[in-house]
């Protein structure tokens, strides 16, 4: 008579639940991993995306940015053949993302957008509540992106750049602010912004500042992970200098800059450009 030999059911059991814990400890590193690489490209590309636009708008009608001169016309059928905006005639932020853009959506209020059920969008500032802001419109790219910007936005330029966000995921959670793993970066701008590849820090939404023909990040933290080429930690060295030459230092914004920002004065994500007194989320427009 053959003896089989085999594993008990304790033994199964037991390594089941080794199995189990293993799992529990790595798979939400690699999801957040996974998601912090699709931000940062996502990011990437958007960013791209509207560089390209201002490029080809001046090609093909002699403006960017820095020449828009009105705001939005009212209405939401900014896209497809009920367009009002146009650049032939129209010299708006509008008018150029629907004569160059690929298949954007306009969305006149992104905060009355509903994200689930009746809750609407709102960026995540690590409160219960969150933070909807006023006074903003909104592109959704054709790859899902949200490009967000101020109603009264005009004469974009280096040295009055305007302000806006990107969501690279649009409306999907977690719609949180990008932001660096020491809190005292925000105080203190010597130090080093490092923000690393996890569901707390490298999230999907993104200040930005534009003027001219460039969109260019307008935090350190977003400046970082621009910069970073792998899914390590994205590290920005304290200091003025920006991406592509640009001395934020120059930046002024009701009289504060990157190097003077004015936090006792609530400098926040509310355009990133709010009177004294207001409350919101507080971003360093680049420290």
């Amino acid at each position: 008579m053959t003896k089989r030999f085999g594993f008990t059911l304790a033994e199964v059991l037991i390594t089941l639940g080794i199995i189990g814990v293993v799992a529990a400890m790595t798979i939400p590193t690699l999801i957040a991993n996974t998601n912090s690489a699709k931000f940062r490209s996502q990011f990437k590309k958007t960013l791209s995306t509207l560089n390209q636009a201002a490029l080809m708008a001046q090609a093909q009608y002699d403006i960017n940015y820095s020449d828009v001169k009105a705001t939005c016309k009212s209405g939401n059928d900014q896209v497809s053949e009920g367009k009002v905006d146009d650049a032939d005639t129209d010299a708006t932020i509008c008018a150029i993302m629907n004569d160059v853009l690929s298949g954007p959506k306009y969305i006149a209020n992104p905060f009355d957008v509903t994200v689930k059920g009746t809750e609407k969008y709102k960026i995540n500032d690590g409160s219960a509540s969150g933070v909807t802001l006023t006074g903003y419109q909104a592109y959704e790219l054709a790859d899902g992106s949200l490009f967000a910007f101020k109603v009264e936005d005009k004469y974009c330029t280096k040295s009055s750049p305007c302000t806006g966000f990107i969501d690279v995921n649009g409306k999907s959670r977690p719609n949180k602010l990008v932001s660096c793993n020491n809190p005292d970066y925000n105080t203190n701008g010597a130090l080093t912004c490092a923000v690393n590849p996890d569901s707390e820090h490298m999230t999907d939404v993104y200040p930005v500042i534009f003027h001219d023909g460039e969109v260019e990040p307008a935090s350190a933290a977003a400046r970082s992970v621009l910069t970073a080429s792998n899914n390590d930690s994205a590290v920005e060295a304290g200091g003025a200098m920006g991406v592509q030459g640009i001395d934020y230092c120059d930046i002024k914004v009701n009289g504060c800059s990157p190097c003077a920002p004015c936090y006792e004065k609530g400098f926040n994500l509310q355009g990133l450009q709010e009177k004294a007194g207001s409350v919101g989320v507080r971003v360093n427009l680049a420290p």
